[in-house]
């Protein structure tokens, strides 16, 4: 870079972004910018987003997740900014995904688990993305599930229904509110029409089913899930109902703290704040806000 300062630019839905500003924060040849939507993420997360930082900026982007992303991507297009150094860190950047591919071993490991069906909560497909490189890396696995809520296209377009990309839908597992998932084209290169549909079973978890498998893990298990992971614990039981054998793995996605209202309204109360989240809860706060359109996002790159 020769002594000129590298801009991270992330798009988040809630959780990316907070461990990118962590990582990089108080470096001295590296700046953070982080985009989330406005009002659309929780308010354990956006504290988390917003918590003053050095070398660290926050936008709250006036429109959804979508958007961010998509001035992310708009930005490293423009020849106008070429001459900025600039990366990602969110699932963008395939560096993101390569360390998480050992998410998927070191589950079936410490199970003892041969070839299971993992399960995963998803969104802007970038944790599948990762599970299907290690697939295809050699890792045992007899299959993957795709579970969604109301933002469905990965579903319908496995299900072999005429799918294109919407705009993105509020629900209670707002970390997958994604409407045009930006990871779909690595999966079509990963694996072929045939092949997608053979391994990856697409399941829809809409918000009342949500909350009722929130319910049902807690009854069960004495687990309070998050919304995003209870997605996840339901598309497994639908699988199991349709006559999917062998181990399951769902993977887990945040602490279900970070959604008090949720858990609230689905389990009568409200899981206790960890210390190391309690914490975000404390200390001064920096934020901008910035319309959707491009020219606004533009500007503040140049000038920052």
């Amino acid at each position: 870079l020769r002594g000129r300062r590298l801009r991270i630019l992330v798009a988040t839905s809630g959780d990316t972004g907070s461990a990118v500003a962590d990582g990089f924060a108080g470096l001295d040849t590296i700046d953070v910018v982080i985009l989330y939507p406005k009002g659309k993420v929780s308010p354990i997360q956006e504290r988390q987003l917003i918590l003053k930082r050095p070398g660290v900026r926050a936008l709250a982007i006036e429109g959804v997740f979508d958007d961010c992303q998509r001035l992310v991507k708009q930005a490293f297009l423009d020849p106008d900014l070429a001459a900025i150094p600039l990366s990602s860190a969110n699932s963008i950047n395939i560096g993101r995904l390569l360390p998480q591919m050992l998410y998927y071993l070191w589950a079936g490991a410490q199970g003892g688990l041969d070839a299971p069906t993992f399960c995963v909560p998803s969104g802007n497909l970038g944790n599948l993305t990762a599970g299907l490189l290690a697939y295809r890396s050699g890792m045992p696995a007899r299959g993957f599930i795709a579970a969604h809520n109301e933002n469905d296209f990965f579903a319908r377009h496995l299900a072999g229904q005429e799918a294109t990309f919407g705009p993105s839908i509020a629900t209670p597992s707002s970390a997958m509110d994604v409407g045009a998932p930006s990871n779909f084209e690595r999966v079509q290169w990963l694996l072929d029409s045939a092949e997608r549909r053979r391994l990856i079973r697409g399941e829809r978890v809409d918000s009342a089913a949500t909350l009722a498998s929130m319910q049902a893990v807690r009854r069960d298990t004495g687990y309070p899930a998050d919304p995003h992971t209870a997605v996840g614990f339901e598309a497994v039981r639908r699988w199991r109902a349709a006559g999917g054998q062998g181990p399951a793995v769902v993977l887990a996605t945040a602490h279900p703290a970070k959604f008090v209202e949720i858990a609230e309204q689905a389990l009568g109360f409200a899981p206790v704040l960890p210390e190391g989240l309690a914490a975000f809860l404390e200390g001064e706060t920096q934020v901008e806000t910035l319309p959707a359109g491009y020219p606004a996002f533009k500007e503040f790159v140049m000038s920052c």
